[in-house]
């Protein structure tokens, strides 16, 4: 059995140092609201030892189901767990979930757009496995020149030791080369691999005692909170509606009565939210607010809504947008990037200063999405507006709507959650408590390369952090009425439980490097401090 250690961070949690199966063995049973975690792929990612695939398949999934069998007699009945996945390995984690005893209740699928593909070139491999020199035929830069390992990268990755940032010497120039056997040339410009650019979370739920209100009256939990999740809008009225309806139905100048309702277009707290989310590269930059078009504004007073066309109607339209029909929403100026991989937020560039590549790749996914769709219009029909026939007493006769339907336009982006990630965060509260990984130094900004070339310092060199927002998000969909205890039993640097102090939930949080409890540590005071919470801890 590993060493087990653990720290009580104030009263927002606790912090364990183990294995994540020993660690939750002494945790007590239905003692946790939420699981959400973040484990490894099994794809070997960057040959570490941590994500290997324990020997291959098989023996990966037993690996996982059995910490999520603790993660399951540790979640309360009703209790909902969020499991990242690779798209790659994902039917592995779903495997291992159910075989657990979870029920799979959906998928949430997170469009990031920010990742680096790690691709064979078929033509190079025919003419090696072939035995042919290829003739070198120029020469160009690249941020990460080795075609066969991923992250090298200059500009565009995470602060991290493991991906080079700001480290000169993971760029460099690399050999053009063209074909040198007619097999090779037929396979020119195939690759083995896409550029990943989704993740998936699987949503489970431990198994209901009863119905869900059951287990709302009796564990105090039940469901996700959809209204904590929805896509925020701007600006919606009530609509009172009076019409004359015949006793027997419909809308008729026999035997009629006035009746009065109040109805609304939507939810006056946003869009239902759903299974699909998007960020922005941490390259854009949000500069402000705009106005798009939203839903149609009226104040009309008639309603066809029969035949005899007769029924009497007053209201003020409940739309999501202003009186003036426009919706504001964030305005972003999105990141462009290069082929040789650098990213840059500005607009005003159109070559790289880097290599001097024309800049028409988008890296943003909610650019790219919006860009490809085009600006899209749905849903709004006025008031009287004919729809459909429909069979009546005396045949065929025409419907009408009784009032404004909704309708906006813009890029599909706008039905999504669009979290906005930050180079910031990951380095939040460790300056003057964890020295950089570059240079050593505790309260220092900036540090010399080996070239000379000014960099910023990097303190938390975890390889797989994810966007606050993205967790802040997750935290409030499984958050409880009293907020709830979130269990993440592979913690990493900490994000979960920033995010937990963030939407006022407590957290157990569990990893087996103690460097990265350290860096979990001050994250989670700095977070403490800047969202009103008090001191954690004392400084060793």
């Amino acid at each position: 059995m590993s060493t087990i250690t653990h720290e009580d961070i104030g009263n927002l949690g606790r912090l364990y140092c183990g294995d994540w199966i020993e660690v939750m063995k002494i945790l007590p049973d239905n003692s946790v609201d939420s699981v959400i975690t973040d484990p490894p792929g099994g794809i070997n990612f960057m040959n570490m030892k941590w994500d290997s695939d324990k020997g291959g398949r098989d023996k990966w999934i037993a690996w996982l189901t059995e910490g999520m069998k603790e993660c399951l007699r540790v979640l309360k009945p009703g209790g909902m767990a969020l499991v990242w996945a690779i798209p790659r390995t994902a039917h592995w984690t779903a495997t291992a979930i159910e075989d657990a005893g979870f029920e799979i209740r959906d998928k949430i699928y997170h469009i990031q757009g920010a990742g680096f593909p790690k691709s064979l070139a078929i033509d190079k491999a025919i003419d090696q496995k072939m035995g042919k020199e290829r003739k070198v035929i120029g020469q160009k830069y690249f941020a990460y020149p080795d075609s066969n390992c991923w992250g090298k990268a200059k500009n565009p990755l995470p602060n991290s030791k493991m991906f080079g940032v700001g480290s000169s010497e993971k760029g460099g120039m690399r050999n053009i080369t063209a074909p040198a056997t007619p097999e090779a040339q037929r396979f020119s410009g195939y690759g083995t691999g896409l550029k990943p650019a989704v993740e998936e979370w699987v949503l489970a739920m431990k198994p209901l005692e009863g119905t869900f209100a059951e287990s709302a009256l009796r564990h105090g939990i039940a469901g996700l909170n959809i209204d904590g999740c929805r896509i925020k809008t701007e600006h919606q009225e009530e609509r009172i509606t009076k019409s004359n309806k015949s006793i027997y139905g419909g809308s008729s100048l026999l035997e009629s009565k006035t009746t009065q309702t109040t109805s609304r277009d939507g939810s006056p707290t946003g869009r239902w939210p759903s299974n699909l989310l998007i960020s922005h590269s941490p390259e854009c930059r949000e500069i402000g607010v705009k106005k798009v078009k939203g839903a149609g504004w009226s104040n009309g007073d008639k309603s066809k809504n029969s035949i005899f066309k007769t029924s009497q109607q007053d209201f003020t339209s409940k739309h999501y947008t202003a009186p003036d029909g426009t919706e504001t929403v964030p305005a972003y100026e999105c990141a462009t990037g290069c082929p040789c991989g650098h990213v840059w937020a500005t607009k005003e560039l159109t070559e790289c200063p880097e290599c001097g590549c024309h800049l028409t790749e988008w890296v943003c996914a909610v650019k790219m999405l919006d860009e490809q769709a085009g600006e899209l219009k749905s849903g709004l029909m006025k008031a009287d507006t004919k729809r459909q026939n429909q069979t009546g007493f005396t045949g065929n006769m025409p419907t009408f709507t009784k009032d404004d339907t909704y309708g906006d336009s813009g890029g599909p982006s706008r039905f999504y959650y669009c979290a906005k990630s930050s180079r910031t965060e990951r380095e939040l509260g460790l300056k003057g408590h964890i020295p950089c990984v570059k240079c050593g130094g505790l309260d220092t900004d900036w540090h010399l390369d080996d070239k000379g070339e000014k960099v910023k310092c990097v303190r938390n060199d975890h390889s797989t952090v994810k966007p606050l927002k993205i967790m802040e998000y997750l935290c409030r969909l499984t958050q409880t009425p009293n907020g709830g205890v979130v269990l993440d039993p592979f913690l990493g640097s900490g994000t979960t439980a920033v995010a937990c102090v963030k939407t006022g939930r407590k957290f157990i949080g569990i990893d087996n490097d103690s460097h990265f409890i350290e860096i979990s540590k001050w994250a989670i005071e700095a977070a403490g401090k800047r969202y009103g919470q008090q001191k954690l801890f004392k400084e060793a």
